[in-house]
């Protein structure tokens, strides 16, 4: 995607650590302007203190980074479990950097549960049972979410004549995170992913 010196506007879910952060920088230097949108959810036990810290970050570090490289940017916090969030992130984006053109999907509502007995997985985090709760929690953000910041951006790409635009989607943290296969599924086969999984299953971001 070249977009130097463009007048692109993007919006970065899930971008105060991680993959987000990395993209909403990579966007800013490129010469879009950023909305870094994220969510404060609290420490997740059993991660790394490193990881933690990140998670209760405001983003004002990666707004820093984009406007250090020249570029334009602007933090704002939003729960995508509401399903008002849509329309605040892309009225905040429009009133402070202009139309979004760019939408990335990053932000997931991953939580360590399973169907198993396990009470750990393989690296020692405490897993919990899935519930309602762990469902509708990990369904709303990594689902219901992208699905209404896409409604939301195609209504105002239409309704502003627009021609250009681009929506990317980042994996949920399920499909690159640890994984429990059920106690009685036949051994598989390696596959050739693996190596692709694995770079990229860096911690889930919220």
């Amino acid at each position: 995607m070249t977009i130097t010196g463009s007048p692109h506007v993007a919006l970065v879910t899930g971008a105060n650590q991680g993959i987000g952060a990395a993209t909403a920088v990579v966007l800013g230097r490129r010469g879009a302007a950023v909305l870094v949108a994220y969510f404060r959810p609290g420490d997740d036990e059993g991660q790394p203190a490193e990881y933690n810290r990140l998670r209760r970050g405001d983003a004002a570090d990666v707004v820093a980074e984009i406007e250090r490289a020249g570029g334009r940017a602007r933090a704002v916090e939003a729960d995508l479990r509401d399903p008002a969030s849509p329309a605040l992130l892309f009225d905040a984006a429009e009133e402070r950097l202009g139309p979004v053109d760019i939408l990335v999907n990053n932000a997931s509502g991953w939580v360590q549960d399973t169907f198993t007995p396990a009470e750990r997985d393989k690296f020692g985090r405490p897993m919990r049972p899935v519930t309602a709760e762990t469902f509708r929690q990990q369904f709303a953000v990594d689902a219901m979410a992208p699905a209404l910041l896409i409604a939301e951006f195609a209504r105002r790409h239409r309704a502003r004549g627009a021609t250009w635009g681009r929506i990317v989607g980042s994996p949920p943290a399920g499909s690159t995170g640890s994984r429990t296969r059920c106690p009685t599924a036949p051994p598989r086969r390696r596959r050739r992913t693996t190596r692709c999984r694995r770079r990229w299953s860096s911690r889930p971001t919220a």
